[in-house]
């Protein structure tokens, strides 16, 4: 008879469900937030390799790869990223590259997921899901 009314219960099974599935909600929405930072970053990196590569783009005289390197870096700042970790590639003819020539800025951050990364590993040691990540985005324009 006790087993019978015991079996017949069912008061905590609404919380068990919910237990086991906002562990997966909460990934998924952290795991949208995660995406959407290294987007932004992606974003900033791409528009300050744009600005480098238009200003080292100009007529030979105009810049120097410096200038180009600090409005790289002004960029980044603006955008609160740190400039310091950031690799600056000039490369294509350079900076004083002759006419027509192609001149590319790359740059490549190291992007650490900050709340995926260790759960992931935390659920699976071995996981590469959630491992750090480079974010590179060049730009490339033909000298004037």
């Amino acid at each position: 008879m006790k087993m019978k009314r015991f079996r017949a219960d069912r008061s905590g099974q609404n919380l068990v469900e919910f237990a086991l599935v906002v562990v997966m909600l909460l990934l998924l929405v952290v795991g949208i937030c995660e995406f959407g930072r290294a987007w932004n970053l992606y974003q900033i990196l791409a528009n300050a390799s744009r600005e480098g590569a238009r200003l080292a783009a100009l007529p030979s005289g105009f810049t120097t790869a410096a200038a180009v390197t600090s409005r790289v870096q002004s960029y980044l700042s603006n955008g609160n990223v740190d400039p310091a970790k950031v690799a600056i590639a000039i490369g294509g003819a350079g900076v004083d590259g002759g006419t027509g020539t192609q001149v590319s800025i790359t740059l490549s951050y190291p992007y650490k997921f900050g709340y995926v990364g260790p759960v992931v590993r935390l659920i699976n040691p071995g996981a590469t899901a959630g491992a750090d990540i480079t974010i590179t985005a060049q730009s490339v324009m033909r000298n004037e």
